[in-house]
């Protein structure tokens, strides 16, 4: 067994890796070489949407190259999503964004902008409105829709591992912005933009949920499967948020951002699920 991470998964790569081995001593390996992942079976892609050498879908390995590269391409996921009427946000692609002005078809004034491949929110842009937006890079304008709660859902085979929900941290927003050297003026809009933009540079983290059956809208965990499904992925975690709208039952709509095919993870639970989760699948030639 081989467990194949991107160099940018470094940290959780290793830490996954490392539980493997505390509970399966033998047969496991980890590392970023694709090369050397090609000399064992099965393989596991940990965030890596490369070819590996002499390695097939067909053979043994958990998450397929084409469902790996399609999940990585923020955009292309959302497209899959919409295309599955799975419920996601109000999206345009640059080079439509002036015709679906022209045509009213984008009623709200604030966007996000967004490149096709990015990590933690680093890239996220807020604008007011997109008239003078044409210099800035972005791939994607992503439009912004109030939310109640944002959780991360772990499924691996279809089922729920675990869920986290999203919090504010004020001693991490302290920290980050002490570390990043943030002016008062950048601070202050930090402050302003911190419920539009939930993300680890507002100040924001991962907190475990239990008993998510009863804790999270049912449409979170509906919707976190059906996008795990749409996208052809083995595991992944999904980005969603439960809305103030209703359905016709009362329950929440929930509304998914994007799926991580290799998620931070620092806990030793969350490592251990997966670990777990990775030893116990049913390994089957596709």
């Amino acid at each position: 067994m081989f467990l194949l991470y991107h160099s940018s998964c470094k940290p959780t790569g290793r830490k996954l890796g490392g539980k493997l081995i505390e509970l399966r001593p033998h047969g496991v390996h980890y590392g970023i070489s694709p090369e050397r992942a090609s000399a064992y079976s099965p393989v596991i892609r940990w965030g890596y949407s490369g070819i590996i050498p002499g390695v097939f879908d067909e053979g043994d390995i958990l998450q397929p190259l084409h469902s790996m590269q399609m999940a990585q391409n923020k955009y292309e996921t959302l497209c899959v999503l919409d295309g599955e009427s799975i419920p996601v946000p109000p999206f345009y692609p640059r080079e439509h964004v002036d015709e679906a002005r022209h045509r009213g078809a984008i009623t709200n004034q604030i966007f996000f902008l967004r490149k096709f491949h990015h990590t933690r929110g680093e890239d996220i842009r807020i604008v007011n409105g997109l008239d003078h937006w044409s210099r800035m890079k972005w791939n994607y304008a992503v439009e912004y829709v109030p939310t109640h709660k944002e959780y991360r859902v772990h499924v691996f085979d279809g089922k729920v591992l675990f869920v986290q929900k999203k919090v504010f941290d004020p001693e991490l927003f302290n920290r980050i912005c002490d570390e990043r050297s943030i002016s008062n003026a950048d601070r202050d809009i930090l402050e302003e933009t911190r419920e539009m933009v939930r993300n680890y540079s507002h100040g924001y983290k991962f907190i475990s949920v239990n008993n998510h059956q009863r804790a999270v809208p049912p449409s979170v965990i509906k919707n976190s499967l059906e996008a795990i499904e749409a996208l052809g992925l083995d595991f992944g975690a999904v980005d969603i948020s439960s809305l103030d709208e209703r359905d016709r039952n009362g329950k929440r709509k929930s509304i998914v951002w994007e799926v991580n095919t290799a998620p931070a993870i620092d806990t030793e639970r969350g490592l251990e699920a997966y670990a777990r989760a990775i030893i116990n699948h049913r390994w089957r030639r596709r």
